[in-house]
């Protein structure tokens, strides 16, 4: 169970850490609350209230599948970090797969142990989705900047639609930043643009070192799904 600012409580799936669930199922169960409810209702309760205008149409198609979590229905605006992108892109990986991520060999990362989301940080370096800041280092609570986001998104997507990035890229030419990405996030950020993963936050600025949004990544992670029919 969870407790957010809101007070509001809710039950997310998967047998382990601060997950429950008898059967294993990746489900989120919204929980009658003093004879209220969880999910939004004419004149009830809305956990997806305090999300930007633009972004909750999208996002509570989201919320209707059940891919966000419960620590991801508050604080929509505020900068969203590595350790929180890595555990949303892992609960939807499992949630959509209806199973858990098994990891296999030592933690590497010194800098988790303990950790709200240290399952889900070695769950997404094991699939490959994540990266450390260093050998013995994954800086959980560090921001994600646009292009560092652009780089795990796409990874998440090829890893779940089983494909592989192209060997080749082009640059943006709507970008007028295209200069200012870094030569390693370049091909992520082409192949997100080419596909509609992820667009800039105007149609001629990508704006790689800006900070990505809670709600952003909502949003992204919608408009995803929408896209492969998860």
């Amino acid at each position: 169970f969870y407790f957010t600012e809101k007070g509001l409580i809710l039950a997310w799936g998967s047998n382990q850490d601060n997950q429950i669930s008898a059967t294993g199922d990746l489900v989120l169960e919204p929980i009658e609350i003093f004879g209220g409810s969880a999910k939004a209702e004419e004149g009830g309760f809305d956990p997806l209230s305090g999300m930007s205008a633009w972004a909750a149409g999208e996002a509570r198609a989201l919320y209707d599948r059940g891919f966000i979590p419960p620590t991801f229905m508050e604080r929509f605006q505020s900068a969203i970090t590595r350790g929180e992108l890595a555990h949303l892109l892992v609960k939807v990986y499992e949630a959509r797969r209806n199973s858990d991520i098994k990891p296999e060999g030592s933690v590497k990362f010194k800098d988790i142990k303990g950790h709200l989301y240290e399952t889900e940080i070695i769950k997404a370096n094991f699939l490959g989705l994540v990266d450390g800041t260093s050998d013995a280092t994954f800086t959980p609570d560090a921001y994600v900047d646009r292009q560092a986001a652009a780089k795990m998104i796409c990874t998440f997507v090829c890893k779940m639609q089983k494909i592989s990035m192209p060997d080749d890229y082009e640059p943006v030419g709507s970008y007028n930043d295209w200069h200012q990405i870094a030569a390693w996030a370049q091909p992520y950020v082409s192949y997100a643009y080419s596909k509609d993963l992820m667009t800039g936050l105007t149609p001629t600025q990508f704006s790689p070192g800006a900070r990505l949004t809670r709600e952003q990544s909502l949003v992204i992670i919608t408009r995803i799904s929408d896209r492969y029919k998860w």
